[in-house]
């Protein structure tokens, strides 16, 4: 995980009197947590060896949702589909955040419909610090209050994440 990556000093390499050398070290850890190693240089001064110990820390790689806004609102004629709205799904973390699948459910969930032109779809990656839109609609089958939810299942922490979908029917 650690790797010599440079520097002015050479293996059989010489240093001159009063001078010096640089050795410059690289980490790549393989996996999350405390890694450590030690770095050799065999030399032809007192004691042969000098030793330097090497630490370094990986960090796991994460993906971070964020949805915006969690809550809707339509009003609509009952029978005809509303203009969309639009949630924007984005991913502030480290690694790649795949949305698994996208599931309304609730009380009166059939009349809400995700639109075409969406760019988060079931199995959508969405790579770091970028994001994908939900189009969503609404066509009320009766009139009143009409409630729903949209559950975005996902690889990052606190899936499934929600949005909340109020609607009211209007008379024709």
């Amino acid at each position: 995980e650690f790797s010599i990556s440079g520097g002015t000093c050479t293996a059989g390499g010489t240093v001159a009197a009063a001078a010096s050398c640089t050795i410059s070290v690289g980490f790549t850890p393989s996996a999350a947590g405390a890694r450590s190693a030690s770095l050799v240089v065999t030399h032809n001064a007192t004691g042969g060896q000098s030793t330097t110990s090497l630490s370094g820390t990986g960090v796991a790689l994460t993906p971070v949702i964020g949805v915006s806004p969690t809550t809707l609102s339509f009003t609509h004629t009952v029978g005809s589909a509303s203009a969309d709205q639009t949630v924007t799904v984005s991913n502030t973390g480290t690694a790649p955040l795949v949305i698994s699948t996208l599931a309304l459910g609730g009380a009166q969930a059939a009349d809400f419909h995700i639109s075409a032109g969406s760019t988060c779809t079931n199995g959508t990656s969405v790579a770091v610090s970028g994001s994908c839109l939900i189009k969503l609609s609404l066509t009320p089958a009766a009139t009143g209050a009409r409630t729903a939810s949209l559950a975005i299942t996902h690889n990052a922490t606190g899936s499934p994440s929600a949005v909340t979908l109020n609607g009211s029917g209007t008379a024709v």
